[in-house]
């Protein structure tokens, strides 16, 4: 089994995350969605959940501007500030409120007028 430098499970009161690479680890700039086959990607509810059950924690979502099955985003994991491994969804089990879109926006900071730079 191949060793990668980080971690490829996540787990929090919101549930658990298993992925599995399916591209090297390459320049972040490099990656584009339309070279990935739509089998790896999700919609946005999956989204929400990923984002909760990770907390953005080395992960970004990259998102399609087309996809014919709805899916449009893909997980990316990184490795640097500059470069990462496009992974698929081995398990997603999500054990937080139904609504993980309404959870964000609770969780979400409430901010009025410009945001203090101190």
């Amino acid at each position: 089994m191949k060793q990668y430098p980080i971690n490829l499970n996540f787990e929090n009161e919101y549930g658990s995350l298993i992925v599995e690479p399916v591209s090297e680890i390459m320049p972040v700039k490099d990656i584009r969605c339309k070279n990935y086959d739509e089998s790896i990607k999700f919609d946005l509810d999956t989204a929400e959940k990923i984002t909760l059950i990770t907390e953005n924690r080395r992960c970004q979502i990259a998102f399609s501007k087309w996809a014919e099955t709805g899916n449009y985003g893909m997980l990316l994991i990184h490795t640097s500030t500059s470069t990462a491994m496009v992974v698929k969804i081995k398990t997603l089990d999500y054990k937080g409120p139904e609504s993980a879109a309404g959870e964000i926006e609770r969780l979400a900071p409430i901010t009025i007028g410009p945001i203090p730079l101190n």
